[in-house]
């Protein structure tokens, strides 16, 4: 994780998202242009503490973005797709009536970027007999 825009192969420039109050770090925003990025899976680490000098954290932070689409372009009213992704497990679990908290990602902490394409497609076609559905009211 860096502090300033970077780049991601078929994905586009990335960069942290970060809570205007506490500046902490709680996701990825990318920009990719002319087309949604193709169909990626991102995993890192998360920490509940402040951030060490090496980064890392403790739980796992996962998320999906982009598409399969084979569609060469996108001309819609901005030229740029801007994507915010906040990962999975951002709160941490508090005793009823506590405040919510949420995790950071810290600089140096590793991030996967795994890249997916289409391979086939499949299609299957079956008949149903003797299937009543109730009613519509």
């Amino acid at each position: 994780m860096q502090n300033a825009d970077f780049a991601v192969p078929r994905l586009g420039e990335c960069s942290p998202l970060r809570d205007r109050v506490s500046g902490r770090e709680y996701g990825i925003r990318c920009r990719s242009a002319l087309r949604q990025p193709g169909l990626t899976y991102v995993q890192t680490q998360w920490t509940d503490g402040p951030c060490v000098a090496n980064g890392g954290g403790n739980f796992s932070g996962s998320a999906w973005m982009g598409d399969v689409s084979d569609v060469p372009a996108d001309f819609g009213l901005s030229p740029v797709s801007d994507i915010p992704m906040v990962l999975s497990n951002v709160s941490a679990p508090v005793a009823p009536g506590q405040a919510v908290v949420t995790r950071q990602l810290c600089p140096g902490t590793p991030i996967t970027f795994t890249p997916y394409t289409e391979t086939a497609r499949t299609r299957v076609e079956t008949t149903l007999q003797n299937i009543s559905l109730p009613e519509w009211k």
